[in-house]
């Protein structure tokens, strides 16, 4: 109500030529300015208020040196390493290319593992990583803004416990 008062009795007093000038501006934007700073003050007190009883969880446990959640990998591109997170999809291409989705299903995944174009019977089927949270070892590459690893062998992926 204190701000629909204030453009009532300020914001909204336009000039009879209708231009707003800068006595116009001058006027108002301590008001505004003003209005911003009440309003970050009430939002902090929301916000201590809604956290003064939070907890942090436990840390999520370190997965080790050259190992990465899918989260982390993007920032990881260009080093070798382990790749962690959860399969939720196995999409294959018209073109024979599977790619195993981490995070989310394709274009929202955090992190791709890429077979491409697989010779290896053993990369062909891989519907069963679905669900289950899997390594993926290899030079970590940005592929369109994503990070991924191609899989060339089956020894890149790992089941994790």
């Amino acid at each position: 109500m204190e701000g629909h008062r204030s453009a009532m009795e300020d914001a909204y007093q336009i000039p009879r030529n209708r231009l707003l000038g800068e006595a116009y501006v001058g006027k108002n934007l301590p008001l505004v300015d003003l209005a911003i700073i009440k309003a970050g003050v009430r939002l902090a007190k929301v916000m201590n208020d809604a956290l003064a009883s939070y907890q942090p969880g436990p840390a999520a446990p370190s997965l080790g040196p050259g190992m990465y959640s899918d989260r982390e990998a993007a920032a990881h591109a260009g080093e070798v390493a382990t790749v962690v997170g959860t399969v939720v999809t196995v999409h294959r291409t018209e073109s024979g290319n599977l790619y195993l989705n981490f995070g989310a299903d394709y274009p929202h995944q955090t992190f791709s593992g890429a077979v491409l174009n697989p010779r290896d019977p053993a990369l062909r089927d891989l519907d069963g990583l679905i669900g289950k949270r899997v390594g993926i070892k290899g030079l970590i590459k940005l592929y369109k803004g994503q990070a991924e690893i191609v899989i060339e062998r089956v020894d890149q992926i790992v089941l994790m416990q």
